[in-house]
């Protein structure tokens, strides 16, 4: 990729994170008008879906995120971290879209690909993908094969804590509270043999990780009810 298209992709991630998204669009768009090599053509349609998808405009930021995908799996070498990070992409879209068939399908073709990858280069998207995974099954009630996804993302998630910032603190309190919800539901109902004292084990690295934010954000005060919620609800059946 030339040094022009690395500039443009960098001001468009810029004016993304300055919610000036008809600005970004703009200016991807008008880039896809010139001669692009493939390399170029699928990176700038992955960075249009996730305009798209920032501006909730689903359906085109499919279609963008499928481009990308035709364009990368039409040579041999394409680079399967981003190919898996926008099989990943679909399926957050499909997720959100209550498509959970269509998000099932790109999220396990995602963590196939991520799973042939070194783990320091596929780090957090692995992690990422089991989440959303875990998360589809326990909608659908499928609570072994959520507990199952949940069970291998925190590990990944607990690795990476002190290295990202808040964001990795929050979303491996999520991920805790999350598998302690499963474990909770399954101990309820007499399937497998987990033990209160593991789900305890949980709430406590929940709580240990939430105590790390700010406590008077919003999502870190709902996952703070949430941790109340599960410890109450455990002490009630101990």
């Amino acid at each position: 990729m030339n040094a022009n298209s690395s500039a443009i992709r960098k001001e468009a991630y810029q004016l993304r994170q300055a919610f000036q998204f008809e600005q970004a669009r703009e200016l991807l768009e008008q880039a896809l008008q010139g001669h692009l090599s493939t390399e170029e053509q699928w990176a700038f349609h992955y960075d249009l879906g996730k305009v798209f998808q920032d501006r909730f405009e689903m359906e085109k930021a499919l279609e963008h995120y499928q481009k990308a995908i035709e364009l990368i799996e039409s040579v041999k070498t394409g680079p399967m971290l981003l190919l898996a990070r926008l099989y990943g992409a679909c399926g957050l879209v499909y997720q959100d879209e209550g498509q959970e068939k269509a998000a099932l399908e790109c999220h396990h073709k995602a963590a196939t690909m991520l799973r042939q990858l070194p783990e320091g280069e596929a780090g957090l998207y692995l992690a990422s993908n089991l989440k959303y995974l875990g998360e589809l099954y326990q909608e659908q009630g499928e609570l072994p094969k959520s507990r199952a996804h949940y069970r291998s993302a925190l590990p990944l998630l607990q690795q990476h804590l002190g290295k990202g910032g808040g964001y990795i603190y929050l979303e491996t309190a999520t991920t805790a509270l999350q598998l302690a919800a499963v474990e909770l539901e399954l101990y309820l109902q007499g399937r497998f043999r987990t033990e209160p004292d593991a789900i305890r084990q949980l709430l406590s690295g929940a709580q240990s990780w939430l105590e790390q934010l700010d406590a008077e954000d919003s999502i870190v005060e709902q996952r703070t009810a949430d941790l109340k919620r599960l410890s109450y609800m455990l002490h009630k059946v101990e």
